[in-house]
């Protein structure tokens, strides 16, 4: 276990393209499962700036057998992809660093976009299943917006810090211009 710790605190270019592969293909298998198991792919997961009365035309659009399996999926397939996207996040995060200077603060983002995803499918299964207050609803559509927030921020800066990583390689002499 230590080994395998080791080895996502200081990734080499094979284990980034392993994670990559493994976003890519867990990605391309999940998404379609969970489709079709639900029987739409119209459901809260997909949706952008999710609103509360969104939430209640996915439930309408989605039946009572569609909201039954969306809550089966908020705690079987939607807990597996987190964990791959922040573990892929947190390899991205830990590959950059031996070679650009990052905030330590970045890892942590990670962790709290998965938190919030924890969150945002405990709420929103909560919600459907017990067809629950509004505020178990809004309180899921905040953890959603969080997550959000995080993930966007997140590419963003590791976008910006890969574009300064592929300079470095052209051009060593220039080293890291950030201070930690």
């Amino acid at each position: 276990m230590k080994k395998f710790i080791h080895k996502l605190n200081f990734p080499s270019k094979r284990m980034v393209f392993i994670w990559v592969a493994v976003l890519l293909v867990s990605g391309a298998v999940l998404i379609p499962v969970m489709g079709t198991f639900i029987g739409s792919y119209a459901y809260p997961d997909n949706a952008f700036l999710l609103t509360y009365t969104k939430l209640h035309d996915y439930i309408a659009k989605l039946g009572a057998l569609g909201v039954e399996r969306y809550v089966i999926t908020k705690y079987s397939f939607d807990v597996l992809w987190p964990l791959i996207y922040v573990v892929f996040l947190n390899v991205m995060i830990n590959y950059l660093r031996q070679y650009v200077k990052m905030k330590s603060y970045l890892n942590l983002l990670a962790a709290v976009a998965f938190v919030f995803d924890m969150l945002e499918n405990l709420y929103f299964g909560s919600y459907l299943a017990n067809h629950g207050s509004e505020f178990i609803g809004y309180i899921g559509i905040v953890c959603y917006y969080v997550k959000w927030v995080a993930i966007v921020v997140l590419v963003c800066v590791l976008i910006y810090k890969f574009i300064i990583y592929f300079k470095l390689e052209k051009n060593p002499n220039e080293g890291p211009k950030e201070v930690k």
